[in-house]
């Protein structure tokens, strides 16, 4: 039986890819010793990581900030073998932080259609 992830373990989990977005937008490089959170979700430093094994693309990308001061940002990539294009959606109070979970679901999104 499956079972879904706790409030505390879905924080954690946006805790340990905002800090790979903030290295990555540092230019640090990114280590994914940390692959997968969960079987088929994967963490932002191994999204990213597939992504360019992949050969995904970018379709898209489009930030917009909420009356609440939360940024919602969509990303849309494509997969070159399948020509698929998945969207995925991430919101945070900084835009480019809310755009790495964007990017993080869009790949997740293109994984499930692969798999």
């Amino acid at each position: 039986m499956k079972t879904s992830p706790t409030q505390q373990q879905m924080r954690r989990a946006d805790q340990i890819d905002e800090a790979a977005i903030r290295a990555l937008l540092s230019g640090q490089p990114l280590d994914p010793t940390l692959r997968w959170h969960a079987p088929g979700i994967p963490t932002f430093a191994h999204a990213y990581q597939l992504a360019k094994e992949l050969g995904l693309t970018k379709v898209s990308s489009q930030t917009k900030q909420a009356n609440d001061g939360q940024h919602l940002a969509v990303v849309r990539l494509r997969h070159p073998s399948t020509r698929s294009i998945r969207a995925g959606a991430g919101t945070h109070t900084e835009p480019l932080i809310a755009r790495g979970f964007a990017f993080r679901n869009a790949v997740r999104q293109l994984l499930m259609e692969v798999d």
